[in-house]
């Protein structure tokens, strides 16, 4: 369905074994990372960037997922 309104009206499109195994990844990563955010398994931290003369200019966020934490 989501490839037929991609395409646009007045289109055909057929059932895919390949589009559905992705569909299928794609849920059950949706499901480990929802069941990880209740278990609190993510954790944020920050890493300071600098330039090349070690001058703070800004910082990543990075977001870290510990699956052995909160089981």
């Amino acid at each position: 369905m989501y490839e037929a309104k991609k395409a646009g009206r007045n289109t055909l499109r057929f059932f895919d074994p390949a589009m559905q195994l992705v569909l299928e990844e794609r849920a059950t990563l949706e499901s480990w990372i929802r069941q990880g955010m209740h278990k609190q398994q993510f954790r944020l931290f920050y890493q300071l960037q600098v330039d090349d003369g070690g001058r703070p200019i800004g910082a990543e966020a990075l977001l870290r997922w510990n699956i052995q934490s909160g089981a």
